[in-house]
């Protein structure tokens, strides 16, 4: 009776109805993109989900009444909402994502912390890439300030702040891109039209991005994938009139409305050029074949991730004949002269003759990420690339193999934790990533005299914590990476090396055919930097740095010419890696009306290696003469250098109209010889 009593009490005062359902979306507030993976929790109750791939959520068993509904993800703004539950049951939650500084978007996924960074960032996103559809990637990048070209005929590589090559770390979709770039048009075999955002960071940056990241790093993100369901189709026309090159790129993104939480795209491109025009003659046999093809498949769960990639890119161009002289008087005629020799029989046809060059670079990417709720994220990646080049030089007979052939073989795993932020104050917290990587890597090579074949093994660990206020941040890096290369030298290049003292004996186990060289690399990096908000709209960034690059195995082996690269040049076993100290120092100012950003920059390194021509007595450069033609003989040399100079860019709006100025001034010094580097 008493039971009933009560029973029926609770009706007369209401007894809550808790059957009630809320649904809706979480969506970003800049972009419109449906975010997944972000905390739906209700204060009263303590019910909690997590956003689908496609932004969307449900939760049940809520009680009548009014509610508060909180959304959290680590890198977007807190939003708490006040709802009637019996009123609004269908929600649009819009986060803001967070930036702490000025910068424009995400530097890399894996090992960046998150927007801000320490050194200076410019970046080509958007509209501005978009205008620079047709170009290769060096051009793409080439009005940036800091970044200028090195071209050879069709093929370009970036320079950032006087340096290219293997100083620059290149990274496609948070994996180094890995070919043979030692050549002069050794252009990077990376698709421009693969790329949704393209960001420079100039300076050393060893910690983050790992060895070779000596003068700055190169990030190209792919675009982002499609989460709503539907298709997304995109096709590109261009046309160039310099080399008469057109080009047709084509792009499918997909998105099943069943099973939204998979994501793909299947995209490529093909590009066809005729010999360059200079304004007083034609480059012969610089005309260019190129074709792009690739494909991505993610799923995206509740707290976890899993991506497959592949990209393929096939390139075919000539090598300018102006660069070959086949005599001596040839080679000293060009020496006194403006123009090449027989420059009047020079055409800018779609004909690619001997020399030219065919490449073929493919990569396969699978990604895993996992949330671990209130620890922090783990991702892994694993990736394999096979870069092929094959060099065609001039010859007497008749024949279709190449006399240079490269297979470069790589293999890299990437294991990447980053912890939850850690509060240490109201307006005082932590962040930080801890990083294994590894790679194994083989280089087979076949022809005429040039370069050695190899195995290289190495790996390396990181980590980096990053104090953040209100006005200020601190970050501070340490980084450790060794390497183990194992060359397998032909005998006539052992002995050729061994006579010139340019090979250690000690180190090499002589067999009948081949001499095996044995190499062993160590590098230990460290990174202090700070960013300060001076005002609304101002920022600095204070930099010091210590990078290191390991010589690679043309620097330590190379012996012979080809038609990339044209001089006659010789490598040096003994070289050691190459060491930095570097600080940079900026200022930058972001308004609506005015956009401006300053740095200065200093580095000495220790070994730093170049290709220094040898000299006769009397001043001029030694030749080899050879089949091929006379070749200028270089040296692979270490010295101590000095890089010091500024990068400055202004842009301002005034309504309709808008107005830039860049520029950028590099100096590079020679400590031993007190001297100028040219």
């Amino acid at each position: 009776m008493t039971a009933m009593t009560f029973a029926l009490l609770l009706s007369m005062l209401g007894n809550p109805d808790c059957t009630s359902v809320l649904s809706g979306r979480v969506i970003d507030a800049d972009s419109g993109e449906a975010l997944s993976r972000t905390r739906i929790e209700v204060s009263s109750g303590g019910q909690a989900v997590r956003s689908k791939a496609d932004g969307s959520f449900r939760i049940e068993g809520l009680c009548s009444g009014a509610l508060h509904i909180q959304a959290v993800r680590s890198d977007y703004a807190l939003r708490v909402i006040k709802l009637d539950i019996d009123q609004a049951r269908q929600l649009e939650i819009f986060l803001k994502p967070i930036r702490l500084t000025q910068e424009a978007d995400l530097i890399v996924r894996a090992p960046q912390l998150k927007e801000s960074d320490t050194r200076s960032v410019v970046s080509l996103e958007g509209d501005a890439l978009l205008r620079t559809r047709g170009k290769n990637l060096a051009d793409a990048l080439a009005d940036l300030p800091g970044i200028s070209v090195l071209r050879s005929g069709n093929s370009a590589k970036p320079i950032i702040r006087g340096q290219h090559g293997s100083r620059i770390l290149m990274l496609y979709d948070g994996v180094r891109h890995e070919g043979q770039d030692w050549g002069l048009s050794h252009g990077p075999e990376l698709d421009p039209f693969a790329a949704g955002a393209m960001h420079v960071v100039k300076g050393s940056a060893g910690v983050r991005y790992g060895p070779d990241a000596l003068a700055g790093v190169l990030i190209v993100e792919p675009p982002k994938l499609l989460k709503e369901p539907g298709i997304r189709m995109e096709t590109q026309t261009i046309g160039a009139l310099n080399g008469k090159r057109g080009t047709m790129a084509a792009r499918i993104d997909g998105n099943h409305q069943e099973v939204s939480e998979l994501s793909w795209r299947v995209d490529g491109n093909y590009s066809r050029g005729s010999g360059l025009q200079t304004p007083n003659y034609p480059l012969d046999n610089t005309g260019v074949e190129e074709w792009n093809v690739g494909g991505i498949a993610e799923y995206q769960g509740d707290c976890w991730s899993l991506k497959l990639s592949f990209r393929h890119n096939d390139n075919r161009s000539g090598t300018c004949l102006c660069v070959r002289k086949e005599t001596t008087a040839d080679f000293d005629a060009q020496v006194l002269s403006d123009t090449p020799p027989y420059v009047e029989l020079y055409e800018a046809d779609y004909e690619i003759d001997r020399p030219f060059q065919k490449v073929t670079h493919d990569i396969v990417l699978l990604r895993g990420a996992l949330e671990i709720e209130d620890v922090g994220d783990l991702e892994a990646t694993y990736a394999f690339q096979i870069n092929v080049r094959g060099e065609y030089e001039i010859v007497r007979t008749a024949t279709s193999f190449a006399q240079h052939n490269f297979k470069l073989r790589t293999h890299t795993a990437d294991i990447l934790f980053r912890h939850k932020p850690v509060p240490l104050g109201q307006t005082i917290r932590l962040e930080g990533i801890l990083g294994v990587t590894g790679m194994l890597q083989e280089n087979v090579y076949r022809g005429w005299p040039l370069l050695s074949d190899y195995r290289g093994y190495g790996g390396g660990i990181f980590a980096i914590e990053r104090l953040v206020m209100s006005r200020w941040e601190l970050e501070f890096g340490a980084r450790f990476d060794h390497i183990t290369r194992n060359a397998y030298l032909p005998k006539k290049t052992y002995q050729s090396l061994n006579r010139e003292g340019r090979i250690d004996p000690e180190s090499c186990i002589i067999g009948e055919d081949f001499t095996q060289c044995d190499s062993n690399f160590n590098a230990g990096t460290l990174s202090l930097g700070s960013l300060i908000k001076i005002a609304e709209g101002i920022s600095a960034k204070l930099d010091f740095s210590t990078a290191t690059r390991m010589p690679t195995i043309d620097e330590q082996y190379l012996n012979g010419t080809s038609p990339s690269f044209p001089v006659m040049a010789r490598g040096r076993h003994d070289l050691g890696p190459e060491t930095s100290w570097s600080t940079s120092a900026t200022l930058k100012l972001d308004y609506t009306w005015l956009k401006s950003e300053v740095s200065v920059y200093g580095s000495y390194i220790d070994d730093y290696i170049y290709l220094a021509p040898e000299l006769r007595e009397d001043g001029t450069v030694r030749t080899d003469v050879l089949i091929q033609g006379r070749f200028p003989r270089f040296n692979y040399n270490a010295i101590n250098a000095i890089y010091y100079g500024f990068d400055a860019e202004v842009q301002t709006r005034m309504g309709p109209i808008e107005l830039g100025v860049d520029g950028s001034v590099v100096r590079a010094f020679d400590v031993d010889l007190d001297s100028f580097l040219l």
